[in-house]
């Protein structure tokens, strides 16, 4: 197996090689052993994630201006939506998934949507997004965080 890697190599410009002595097998040996023996059961989440939103507005706050939606209705945006909370204990095989709704116009065929995973340090995420410092501030200072 090892001739015909180095072969398929010499054909791209690769050079491949293999360790000799006793870590030959130590990468397969510690997954091995991860796999039988796992030490780490859980985790701690040392953040809220969670990304911006839009939700239905509400006339009687008057502090956030609404925005008109494709369908005709009236939102807020962007409000905190969590994805996982800060000191929730996490399984290692565990993952997150949360579902999200988009809106498009019916003529739209080339739909991509990207979003910002933001992770939130202190204790209690804000309602609301709506920090213009967040790319200027320092990790250290700003408690939302791009990811």
């Amino acid at each position: 197996m090892y001739s015909k890697l180095v072969a398929w190599g010499k054909q791209f410009g690769i050079s491949v090689s293999r360790p000799d002595g006793p870590t030959v097998k130590a990468v397969a040996n510690g997954a091995l052993a991860w796999h039988l023996d796992a030490s780490v059961a859980s985790r701690i989440a040392k953040c809220h994630y969670g990304i911006g939103v839009r939700i239905p507005f509400n006339a009687t706050n008057s502090e956030h201006s609404e925005f008109l939606g494709v369908c005709g209705k009236y939102y807020l945006y962007p409000a905190w939506s969590p994805i996982v909370t800060k000191n929730a204990k996490i399984n290692v095989t565990q993952e997150f998934c949360e579902y999200y709704a988009a809106e498009i116009e019916a003529d739209d065929l080339d739909f991509e949507h990207e979003s910002t995973i933001y992770a939130y340090r202190r204790l209690t995420p804000p309602p609301f997004l709506k920090f213009p410092e967040v790319l200027i501030l320092s990790r250290q200072t700003n408690p939302f965080a791009r990811l």
